[in-house]
């Protein structure tokens, strides 16, 4: 029964998945136990341990399909992927941390399932997928993925759990579509959401170094 759960909760991972992340949608598996049942099912052929200087796992693709069907029949769906979910925001978190050191490499290796996290993810304001949607804004940025990077920063905006921190987030986005189109229009009309956003919040000050930044680009454009 052991085995089943977690071969059924691996399919939330899109790629490769380390200990760590397995022990995190396991659900109450310690690491040592993580690692026990992913040996059993490595000698079952139903998972294919990747060895290297970083030790990995992951399943064959018609694997992981059957494994999807067999979470969803037995509905732990919903629970695994809000695992998978505070897994993706710990590990973006942390990657953020690291931006200017060592961290382009372990970011392309964990990028789609944080994509994929952010992606199966219901509508409307939850603080964890804001502070995934929010990072994965600042991390794509940082490794030029622009386009990636605003559409990021708007799903925060959208996901955000108060004004003040949607505010932000349109600021931020509108700072990368500036910076990606070279024109204001985009930029100007996210500064106004931001503005009004901190309007919201009461925040007066982030409101008007919002709105000045907007007539800096209206001027300009």
């Amino acid at each position: 029964d052991e085995e089943r759960q977690l071969f059924r909760r691996l399919a939330v991972f899109a790629g490769a998945f380390d200990l760590e992340a397995v022990a995190a949608v396991a659900g109450d598996s310690d690491r040592g136990t993580a690692a026990d049942l992913l040996g059993r099912l490595v000698d079952k052929s139903l998972i294919v341990h990747q060895r290297g200087p970083l030790s990995s796992w992951r399943l064959l693709e018609t694997v992981r399909a059957f494994a999807a069907e067999q979470l969803h029949s037995q509905a732990e769906s919903a629970e695994a992927r809000h695992r998978h979910l505070l897994w993706a925001a710990r590990r973006a978190a942390d990657l953020e941390t690291r931006i200017g050191g060592q961290w382009r490499d372990e970011f392309d290796r964990v990028a789609d399932d944080l994509r994929a996290a952010l992606a199966s993810c219901p509508p409307g304001r939850d603080e964890s997928s804001h502070r995934l949607a929010r990072a994965l804004g600042h991390l794509t940025f940082a490794r030029r993925f622009l386009m990636e990077s605003l559409g990021h920063y708007e799903q925060a905006a959208a996901r955000a759990p108060d004004p003040a921190l949607a505010a932000q987030d349109l600021s931020d986005a509108a700072g990368c579509a500036h910076f990606i189109h070279f024109s204001g229009e985009h930029a100007f009309k996210l500064l106004i959401a931001a503005a009004e956003h901190a309007a919201a919040a009461g925040d007066g000050n982030l409101q008007a170094a919002v709105l000045a930044r907007a007539v800096e680009i209206a001027a300009r454009y």
